[in-house]
């Protein structure tokens, strides 16, 4: 019996040891495959950083010197072109099932500096952009830099923020085009000579002002153009309505008469070169039939009250330069227009063929151009029978004199 579990005893002893043995002998194979897949890992990513990395493709072409030129690279790309394979396929042998997948329909082409580029991608050559250009002849490829996943990160990154804070940018944007506009707006409303003196009612009574006036047929952009003649004379008006109880703004037609002879004022004059006679003008509180050069007669008006309406107008030899403004033809009882003798330019407007009532017209000794328009010749049909314009520069078939 002793003898037998002696035996026993040492069945299991040797299996035991076999055992233990077996165990070993599998370790080491475990460890001896986690070293070779350790190697292999270390590989893949070695080769992928050099590959797709700017790092390491920094280091390749530290790693090669300088760089060939273009011509050069195109010479030895034949040999280049019988290596490809080779070296494509051992990558893609060392690289893991999951990145093989990205490559495996793929073909490596070589750029001239030596770093991967994807096909469709020619690397980008000639021009450089500056001392610190993204692209170059010098550099990685296009596809090479846009394949860095820290460049892709910082554009989508970019891409959401930008999203993220597009109603942010959107109101920005809305306020520096509203700041900009009000800088403007006020810089134009200083050009007027007496924009900045006008009170808050003052404002008030501008828009009223401008109101009537548009419904008279007045062109709102004239009134709007905070530089023009137009503003001007609206501007003045509502100073003198704001400052006299009795004004000459309450009826339309004289609002409309006192207006039209404002804007032919700023229109004909300035500051560094007055009329020489402009008694009376742009005088508050007075009536426009007192101005010099101005005649009146009474006419009813809409609410059979009678009323001064302008009928003749001569400020001839008067030192009037500038242009005739097409506000004129606003006065429709106009009979006499005498601008003889000054240094008026430009044309003769043709609006001025509404004054059904005109008689005479004389714009002689001037320097206009252009020719008499058709309209105002018209109306020799009507009243008007004398004619007299500049004999140099100007043409009139219609005229009964040159002056």
């Amino acid at each position: 019996m002793s003898d037998e579990k002696r035996g026993s005893e040492t069945f299991d002893s040797e299996k035991f040891l076999r055992r233990l043995e077996r165990e070993r002998r599998l370790k080491e194979i475990e460890q001896s495959f986690q070293n070779i897949a350790e190697e292999a890992q270390k590989k893949q990513d070695d080769i992928y950083s050099n590959v797709f990395t700017e790092k390491g493709q920094e280091e390749t072409l530290a790693s090669h010197g300088s760089i060939e030129s273009n011509n050069n690279f195109q010479a030895s790309q034949n040999t280049t072109d019988n290596t490809q394979n080779g070296i494509f396929s051992r990558m893609t042998d060392m690289i893991s099932p999951s990145r093989q997948k990205l490559v495996q329909n793929q073909s490596i082409e070589m750029s001239p500096t030596g770093v991967s580029s994807f096909p469709g991608m020619e690397p980008v050559g000639g021009a450089k952009r500056g001392k610190n250009a993204f692209w170059n002849n010098d550099g990685p490829g296009i596809a090479a830099r846009m394949s860095n996943a820290r460049v892709q990160n910082t554009i989508i990154h970019s891409f959401f923020s930008v999203r993220a804070n597009s109603k942010k940018i959107i109101i920005g944007l809305l306020a520096f085009c509203f700041i900009i506009l009000l800088s403007v707006t006020l810089a134009n409303v200083k050009k007027s000579p007496h924009a900045d003196v006008l009170s808050e009612s003052g404002w008030r009574k501008l828009e009223e002002i401008k109101s009537t006036l548009v419904d008279k047929g007045v062109n709102r952009k004239k009134l709007d153009d905070k530089t023009s003649s137009h503003f001007d004379a609206i501007v003045w008006l509502s100073q003198e309505a704001t400052e006299y109880s009795q004004t000459f703004v309450n009826d339309r037609r004289l609002l409309v008469e006192r207006f039209t002879l404002l804007v032919f004022y700023y229109s004909t004059r300035t500051a560094a070169d007055p009329w020489k006679n402009e008694a009376n003008w742009l005088t508050k509180g007075v009536s426009i039939c007192l101005w010099r050069g101005i005649d009146c007669e009474r006419l009813e008006s809409d609410d059979e009250d009678t009323i001064e309406v302008v009928v003749h107008i001569d400020l001839s030899s008067n030192n009037l330069s500038g242009t005739i403004s097409d506000e004129i033809s606003k006065l429709s009882s106009l009979k006499t227009l005498r601008l003889s003798d000054n240094r008026l330019e430009g044309n003769v407007p043709a609006s001025l063929g509404e004054l059904k009532h005109l008689e005479t017209f004389e714009v002689g000794e001037n320097r206009l151009s252009g020719q008499m328009p058709s309209s105002v010749c018209d109306l020799k049909e009507f009243r008007l029978t004398d004619i007299i314009t500049d004999c140099a520069g100007f043409s009139c078939s219609c005229c009964n004199e040159c002056g």
